[in-house]
């Protein structure tokens, strides 16, 4: 499950007999093959099992520091919620008391502890708990991770990590997991209780270790959220997961965790955010794809993937590309603009998408006002309420996976160069502001169920429709009068995309959703006098260069560094300017024959 380049610290597993110490253990020594495990019981020191009893633990005879061993996860609990209540004192002397003093000790031989956490330390009123909320645990379990939580930091001088899990499974027939256990139950026709009122971000064992690996390898330190980004409530799953199986849907029956949970009361609205995982390079798992995956373990059939995709934006040059390039591939296509669906009128957003259809689809949403056309308060208002009615009328549907095109104006003028997907947000235009806001709306909605990526633009040139990119007006003027006017020395640099590189991106989230942020550049700026003197070159046409006073607004650098880009899609090679540009001027000339 590790990547073998990454560079992950030798690393002891306590706790490696359950099923998420197991899983571990065996993908650290992928890496490290001798790193140690510890058991309650049954240990066996030819595998490097060795026992560690957390009512009286004693890391000495592991010999972790002397075998190279620079952290250990903390994994070891006992975690049922109900007999955490129940034994108040006997649970909390392993979670508490045993935990803490292994931590001291691991720290005592310079040891960083990665202690496992849980999303149980919070009350579930609100959701959506970042790294940073604070704990308000109502449970006895979630006081006693509350505890551990707060005394880590001074115990270990700041050298520590503390992973915050929600609920973790797998998609393996019969291991009772999550998923397999409603499977297990709706494929004998037996009927799931399921609280429409849990809400939580699940996230599939396979990316938890990743996840993991990738913090550890930044050596990062302090308190994390580590789950899905996606926000489900146990009854969305459960009727998900019916469907996909073709079982009846009254097989899933809405209750209230009131109903079911009574002493103790648990928190109902655990989500939270991932920042750090959706930060990092590691693709979360669509909670789809894993329904789909357990509903075939159980019928013996896979549910067919459908690919329909829809695009918002038709009118706009890169809709208007992008249903060309990808209607090659995906034959069950549509594109729409504001005349089929006017996004600033709720109820009538509401009403179209009612019409769709209930089959699975991949959206592409591009509608928005243009800040060429207005970019103003009121152009900023719109933009914003495009996108509130968007994400309400997108849940009358079944969405799998929402494709959101944004810009680099949320960075603002003069960022810090090369810009990463972690540049401090600065909008200094409407326009870059209402990008921001709706990109938040949309990553952070509980109305939205699916994955949504975020592409950040700098600039896409290469559609004969009405391109408005700075290369397509560049070519305009040359035809249209014969000349190019510089704003200024043309020395600013800028980074333009070709559409059909686009096109490919897509065509790969749509096959395998990325949630999360990307920066779509080439990551090779070149100054805009330059530019010009590749169109030149690149074409037959005569035009001369005039040059006027500069654009103050516009006179700053972008330069990008797309690592995150091209660790996602390993594959992906730009089209180089001169060779688009061509290729350009070709689909121009021939459009213009036609």
């Amino acid at each position: 499950m590790y990547n073998k380049d990454v560079r992950i610290p030798k690393t002891a597993v306590i706790g490696a007999s359950g099923f998420l110490g197991k899983a571990f253990l065996d993908a650290h020594r992928q890496i490290h093959p001798d790193c140690i495990g510890t058991v309650k019981t049954a240990a066996d020191a030819s595998r490097n099992i060795f026992t560690l009893d957390l009512l009286k633990p004693d890391i000495g005879p592991l010999g972790l520091s002397k075998s190279g061993h620079k952290e250990a996860l903390i994994l070891a609990a006992l975690t049922k919620v109900d007999k955490c209540e129940k034994e108040k004192n006997a649970t909390r002397m392993v979670n508490v008391d045993g935990t803490l003093d292994v931590i001291r000790q691991l720290a005592g031989e310079g040891i960083k502890p990665i202690f496992f956490s849980s999303d149980y330390i919070f009350d579930g009123r609100d959701g959506s708990y970042t790294d940073r909320s604070p704990a308000r645990p109502i449970t006895e379990y979630g006081r006693q991770k509350a505890e551990v939580e707060s005394k880590i930091a001074d115990i270990t001088r700041g050298n520590f990590l503390v992973v915050r899990l929600s609920k973790i499974f797998s998609v393996t027939k019969g291991d009772n997991t999550l998923l397999d256990e409603m499977a297990g139950i709706l494929a004998s026709d037996g009927t799931v209780h399921a609280a429409f009122d849990q809400i939580f971000c699940p996230m599939l064992i396979n990316d938890v270790i990743r996840s993991v690996s990738w913090l550890q390898a930044k050596g990062l330190t302090g308190v994390v959220n580590v789950c899905s980004p996606e926000n489900w409530s146990r009854y969305d799953l459960a009727v998900s997961l019916a469907g996909a199986m073709g079982v009846n849907a009254d097989n899933v029956v809405k209750v209230s965790l009131d109903d079911i949970m009574v002493n103790p009361k648990w928190p109902k609205n655990t989500s939270m955010i991932p920042t750090s995982v959706l930060n990092s390079n590691v693709p979360a798992t669509s909670i789809s794809s894993c329904i789909e995956r357990v509903a075939s373990n159980w019928t013996g059939r896979a549910k067919a993937a459908e690919k329909k995709v829809t695009i918002f934006g038709k009118t706009s040059n890169i809709g208007s590309a992008l249903l060309e390039l990808l209607g090659r591939e995906y034959k069950d296509i549509s594109s729409f603009g504001s005349g089929d669906c006017d996004f600033l009128d709720r109820g009538q957003c509401v009403n179209f998408f009612k019409g769709l259809g209930a089959e699975p689809r991949s959206i592409i949403f591009l509608s928005t006002v243009n800040k060429q056309l207005r970019n103003d308060y009121r152009s900023f208002s719109d933009n914003i309420s495009i996108v509130k009615n968007f994400i309400e009328a997108q849940s009358y549907i079944n969405v799998k996976h929402i494709i959101y095109f944004s810009s680099v104006d949320v960075y603002g003028m003069s960022p810090a160069l090369p810009v990463t997907e972690e540049t401090k947000i600065n909008p200094d235009s409407w326009y870059g502001l209402a990008k921001y806001c709706s990109e938040w709306m949309l990553e952070h909605s509980p109305h939205i169920k699916c994955p949504v990526t975020i592409l950040r633009f700098p600039g896409v040139y290469g559609s004969p429709h009405n391109d408005r990119s700075a290369i397509g007006k560049i070519i305009s003027d040359i035809k249209a009068k014969k000349r190019v006017t510089i704003h200024g020395s043309g020395s600013v640099l800028r980074d333009y995309v070709h559409v059909k590189d686009i096109a490919c991106i897509i065509r790969w989230l749509i096959e395998k959703p990325y949630p999360g942020i990307l920066n779509v550049a080439t990551g090779s700026s070149k100054a805009v006098s330059e530019i010009v003197d590749i169109i030149r070159s690149a074409s037959s046409y005569k035009f001369d260069i005039s040059h006027e006073s500069s654009m103050l607004e516009r006179e700053f650098d972008f330069e990008f560094d797309i690592s995150k880009l091209k660790r996602i899609f390993p594959e992906l090679k730009f089209t180089d300017l001169e060779t688009g540009v061509k290729a350009y001027l070709g689909d121009v000339k021939q459009e213009e024959a036609v």
